[in-house]
């Protein structure tokens, strides 16, 4: 299994094979032209040094061979460091041409805010009532997500950023927690859950500066306290794509593990269920696999980010299938559809067919991804690391943070 997503997630997208012939062939201009310099200039040293070492030799002694085969290792050697200086060369091409369109960039989004009454306004503000002596600590308050654009379901979360001063976060982060562990044991009636992000400065400006899809969500939110930190920043950071920074970042901090740690459990539960002992081949029918919250929130997260370089901005899940629907078709939106509606409704188990669908969409989103962020040495050793932890080859792992993350 982990073969198999290997070879898909490294060798199946057209769009990576022409730009890794396009990465690669300023570096072969560069070697061709460059082996005949090097070996000339290699042989003319070696001829001037011969004429010294040789002057009163008839017949050639070891020490000449050493030194003609030094010249030929010079021109050789030389020739690779100036392919080694083209490959750096179109790399920085490749990535400025990449930032040139993550400017300023006009992405649709949604600027109406549902929750904007008074009544709402204060209804927020009562349930935020416990932030009211740690108000000096922060620098905003946001409420962003589907309950603001009034797209909200009945399961649906309020989900609020606080944004900490730099001597904040640590009571802050602490305050929320404890108020999440007393939400366990209340009975908050009709009242919805509130889901809290706890953000220092330097993370904030990270988002912005990248043009994340979180900064986005920040950008038009609903403010319920502001002190004008966070208006400074956006005036400082134009709105655009998301940079290949963001892309890498991405990509290490959850969406590999997720991606192939996801299809790698199912598929293992699969191959179990429907084996000749197995309760679904038992039973005849499909039983439901798990878990698949992983598979699908990977999901949600990748098209997070194929959609924005495409040119829209979903700050909903909502718009995530309305925009998925003009770049990838009414037949790829309606399984994204189907992803959304078993998000929201949090279920854990899938059918063989549904798992089999949601692999050929979360593997060419993932793809697509990879293309993004440029299929690099980087990324190559990225994935390694990822399949040699669910292979259980800890020692393997050269990632510092990954191996700690095992040792821990």
């Amino acid at each position: 299994m982990d073969k198999l997503i290997a070879k898909e997630a490294t060798g199946t997208y057209n769009g990576s094979y022409r730009r890794r012939l396009v990465e690669w062939s300023l570096p072969f201009v560069f070697f061709i032209a460059g082996l005949p310099l090097g070996l000339f200039t290699g042989g003319y040293g070696a001829t001037q040094l011969l004429t010294g070492l040789t002057y009163n030799h008839d017949e050639p002694c070891l020490l000449e061979q050493v030194v003609i085969f030094g010249s030929i290792l010079f021109g050789i050697l030389y020739a690779l460091f100036l392919a080694y200086g083209g490959r750096l060369i179109t790399r920085w091409i490749g990535e400025f041409l990449y930032d040139r369109r993550t400017g300023d960039v006009s992405l649709p989004v949604v600027r109406s805010h549902s929750l904007a009454g008074k009544d709402r306004v204060e209804e927020m503000e009562k349930e935020l009532s416990f932030l009211r002596p740690y108000r000096s600590l922060l620098h905003a308050i946001v409420l962003v997500g589907s309950s603001v654009y009034g797209k909200a379901s009945r399961n649906s979360d309020r989900d609020v950023v606080l944004i900490c001063k730099k001597k904040g976060y640590n009571t802050v982060r602490e305050v929320v927690f404890q108020k999440e562990i007393d939400e366990q044991f209340e009975d908050r009636g009709n009242n919805i859950k509130m889901e809290f992000t706890v953000l220092n400065e330097k993370l904030v400006r990270d988002e912005f500066r990248d043009s994340s899809p979180f900064s986005y969500s920040l950008r038009y939110g609903l403010r319920l306290y502001s002190d004008g930190f966070l208006e400074r920043i956006e005036s400082s950071c134009k709105a655009g794509l998301p940079t290949r920074r963001y892309i890498i970042r991405a990509l290490y901090n959850g969406i590999l593990t997720q991606y192939y740690g996801s299809l790698k459990d199912l598929s293992r539960d699969i191959r179990r269920a429907h084996s000749f002992s197995g309760a679904c081949a038992q039973r005849g029918v499909c039983l439901g696999h798990g878990p698949a919250e992983r598979l699908l929130n990977v999901i949600i997260k990748m098209l997070y980010i194929t959609l924005p370089v495409h040119g829209y901005m979903p700050l909903t899940k909502t718009d995530v299938v309305y925009f998925a629907q003009r770049v990838y078709g009414d037949e790829t939106a309606a399984v994204i559809e189907d992803v959304v509606n078993m998000v929201r409704a949090d279920v854990k188990e899938i059918s063989e067919s549904q798992y089999h669908r949601l692999r050929k969409l979360s593997t060419g989103l993932f793809l697509e991804i990879v293309q993004y962020a440029g299929f690099s040495v980087e990324i190559k050793n990225l994935i390694k690391d990822v399949l040699c932890m669910k292979r259980g080859e800890y020692q393997r792992i050269k990632n510092p943070a990954y191996r700690n993350c095992i040792i821990s």
